[in-house]
């Protein structure tokens, strides 16, 4: 396979601009590098360090400009803009304008790839610095473990530490298990070592936070992305083994500590499933969540095109009384000691793609498939190169699929995972038979053995 060669035009404006300002290049990189580290750990955080980077970013436009100009033209950051431009048009008819509004502030870092794109040649360094978050996250999981354990004596709930909703903290462990993976892969061999590390602690990370739709779409990655790299490339295959052997051994090992949560969610399912085949009738949370989807179709058949608007699905849902009664009558024992318990309710069917497609009709569901499959067609052309570009491929495929057990499109959690991997799988694009066109060189600071 050739060598990648970067564009000439694209190539000389990001040199053109780090040479015109080295300083404030390498201050553009730290924040960038700030921003992408704080994901994992705080939405507030990370939202400041977003605004301070996007400020900091128009300074630098006297630099940058060629450079952010190439950028905005790629089909990913069209759709992009077109995306949220339609979504904010549907507040125009949505029955709920606020929480819309407030649903609508996710998009924000769709902005990410045009800031991260001038100093993209740190790429590797970006990709370290969010699975160093992804350890914080988890640290700060175990510490809460421990809080229970002192407290209580004992450990049987989810926990997300830092990240309050423990499905996406199950997630974001699920990105870590991927990325020290592929460290192990390609790393020197004192970042293969740090990279074990973090691989043990994403994997507790993810028993602790006990969240279906992470285990489900890390199960996926993993069944697709090991026979991929074992078969295209072949000298991956003992860390490959490595990797693969490690998870399932602290799984095991964290289990009788860690597994009360797991253990949790599973008797929930079981039982919602069996009474639900035995009476006919939606019992436990999941299958509560079958009823918020049938009720998601009905509203999006009042208008398929245009869809209910942002914000909807919420409002129409809080005013019906049929669905709250049944929840109520479904789930009595669950809560049988609590009697203020009114039931399960929703803000959204816990489906982005059945959610993109009741508010925003058939035309922003179009443009949030289009968004990813321009994703995934950067994440496969830059993975086909090896290296860590296999680390952006399996985060892709963790967020196709993730994104059907929650909703992604309200958290800007997970618009911001998504932004990442735009913007970093950016720097290589493969075109045509002839050549491959990496759009930008990459700084190799961090070590690989290709």
């Amino acid at each position: 396979m050739p060598p990648c060669e970067p564009r000439a035009d694209c190539s000389g404006d990001l040199n053109r601009a780090a040479q015109e300002d080295p300083t404030g290049h390498k201050v553009h990189a730290a924040m960038a590098a700030v921003c992408v580290g704080l994901l994992p750990i705080t939405t507030a955080g990370s939202t400041i360090a977003l605004v301070v980077l996007m400020v900091y970013a128009c300074l630098r436009l006297h630099c940058t400009a060629g450079v952010t100009k190439d950028a905005m033209r790629r089909p990913v950051v069209l759709v992009s803009i077109c995306l949220v431009v339609w979504w904010a048009t549907t507040l125009l008819w949505s029955p709920a304008e606020s929480l819309g509004v407030e649903h609508l502030r996710a998009t924000r870092w769709l902005v990410l790839p045009l800031l991260v794109w001038p100093v993209i040649e740190y790429r590797s360094i970006l990709m370290l610095c969010m699975l160093v978050g992804v350890a914080g996250l988890n640290v700060s999981q175990f510490v809460e473990v421990a809080g229970q354990y002192v407290e209580s004596g004992g450990f049987d709930d989810r926990v997300g530490g830092l990240m309050t909703h423990e499905p996406f903290a199950g997630l974001w462990s699920a990105v870590g298990i991927v990325g020290w993976s592929v460290l192990l892969m390609v790393g020197a061999r004192w970042l293969k070592m740090i990279a074990a590390i973090g691989l043990m602690l994403a994997t507790a990370g993810v028993v602790v936070a006990g969240g279906r739709g992470a285990w489900v779409a890390l199960a996926a990655t993993i069944l697709v992305m090991v026979p991929l790299i074992w078969v295209r490339w072949p000298h991956y295959r003992r860390p490959v083994l490595i990797a693969v052997a490690i998870a399932p051994v602290v799984a095991t090992a964290s289990w009788p500590i860690l597994g009360g949560a797991a253990i949790k969610v599973y008797k929930h399912t079981r039982y919602g499933v069996t009474k639900y085949f035995e009476t006919g009738n939606a019992a436990g949370h999941q299958m509560i969540r079958l009823m918020w989807a049938q009720r998601a179709l009905s509203y999006w058949s009042t208008d398929p095109i245009e869809g209910v608007g942002l914000g909807g699905f919420s409002s129409l849902i809080s005013k019906d009384e049929v669905l709250r009664d049944a929840s109520i009558a479904a789930n009595r024992n669950d809560r049988s000691d609590d009697p203020d318990w009114r039931g399960y309710t929703a803000e959204h069917p816990h489906n982005t793609y059945l959610v993109a497609l009741t508010e925003t009709g058939l035309i922003g569901f179009g443009l949030l498939v289009s968004l990813l499959i321009f994703a995934w067609r950067l994440c496969w052309n830059i993975a086909r190169q090896g290296g860590v570009g296999l680390a952006l491929l399996g985060w892709m495929l963790l967020w196709l699929v993730g994104a059907a057990f929650d909703c992604y499109m309200y958290a800007g959690q997970m618009v911001s995972l998504l932004a990442v991997i735009v913007s970093l799988s950016m720097a290589g694009r493969v075109r045509g038979q002839a050549g491959r066109d990496c759009g930008a060189p990459v700084r190799s600071d961090l070590p690989e053995c290709d």
